[in-house]
């Protein structure tokens, strides 16, 4: 009995080392590669009772022991037992560094996400200055202009220049502002691309200088909700739905709270808690919500998606206040 409950001790003890080697924390696995862990387990469990079955042999109603007919067997059954282990741990191991690996693939998509939304974010802030600047350098011109105007008293062709030159000036003001260098930015421009594709554009957000928010992160969410609501709405081939993009914000407690919704021309589809992407280049398939998620989960938040007849919307909310 006290030998039984030593090795009952050692066996925890080795299951708990091994379970602690091969911990899956945070890590989310679906039914395929549940089944990759569970079928190698599921047969060796199915050897060791065909095993245990089978050490009693029953002949002309006597009972034989196997392992005293074949003693080969006594050492045989330990090496195959040991080697189907070994076999179990070298394949979960595996299995762990798959699972590390595409946890790897996602951030550098991410990363490299982050870094295209960047360099778009500085064309865009390069454009604008040197707009600026073309502005400030023609506007010892201008003056001239309107000085020789005046002089010869043509106050319609004076009124026709200044509202010209309003209308040069009025084009490098953002007509969104959201409290944020950032989202005014992010939001702008998607704002004239959906204006450009006759796109209804409401938004009612604004961001807060307290929050606790990084500039990175705020752009990925951003640029990937408006994108997609975007995108969907182009698809959209039925006249009768009016394409519509809307983008709110609110503070509550200790959250911030986004909401996007548009108009889509059909509902999503989804495959393993996953949305089914109909994008042609299949590479980039569920990157755009997979980022999303992962700055969520960064913020200990929520990501809710609804999906209804000609609608989406899309709910996050973030943690950006320290208790």
């Amino acid at each position: 009995m006290a030998r039984e409950s030593i090795n009952l001790t050692i066996l925890f003890i080795l299951l708990k080392k091994i379970n602690s080697f091969l911990s899956f924390k945070e890590k989310i696995v679906d039914v395929y590669q549940s089944l990759y862990l569970f079928v190698p387990c599921f047969a060796t469990y199915s050897l060791i009772l065909i095993f245990y079955f089978t050490q009693y042999i029953h002949v002309d109603n006597k009972s034989y022991y196997l392992f005293s007919i074949f003693p080969k067997i006594y050492f045989v059954v330990p090496f195959v037992c040991i080697i189907l282990l070994i076999s179990i741990l070298i394949n979960a191991y595996i299995f762990k560094k798959v699972i590390e690996i595409q946890k790897i693939e996602q951030t550098n998509l991410l990363m490299d996400q982050q870094f295209r939304l960047q360099i778009n974010h500085s064309k865009n802030l390069e454009a604008l200055y040197s707009s600026i600047r073309s502005v400030k350098h023609d506007m010892n011109n201008h003056l001239l202009c309107l000085k020789i105007l005046a002089e010869n008293g043509n106050t319609k062709e004076i009124n026709k220049y200044l509202y010209t030159l309003g209308q040069t000036i009025k084009k490098l003001n953002y007509k969104i502002k959201t409290g944020n260098v950032i989202s005014d930015a992010i939001i702008n421009e998607k704002y004239n691309i959906a204006k450009m594709n006759n796109i209804e554009f409401i938004c009612n957000f604004i961001i807060p200088d307290e929050i606790i928010l990084d500039s990175v992160d705020l752009c990925v969410i951003l640029s990937n909700c408006l994108d997609n609501a975007i995108e969907a709405c182009m698809k959209i081939e039925d006249e009768t739905i009016n394409k519509k993009i809307t983008i709110n914000s609110y503070i509550h407690d200790l959250y911030l709270l986004i909401e996007v919704s548009n108009t889509s021309a059909n509902k999503l589809q989804y495959k393993d808690n996953k949305i089914i992407s109909t994008k042609k280049n299949k590479n980039s398939h569920g990157i755009g919500i997979s980022n999303i998620e992962t700055i969520v989960k960064k913020y200990n938040g929520i990501l809710d998606i609804i999906s209804e007849k000609n609608k989406f919307i899309l709910n996050i909310m973030l943690k950006v206040k320290n208790n």
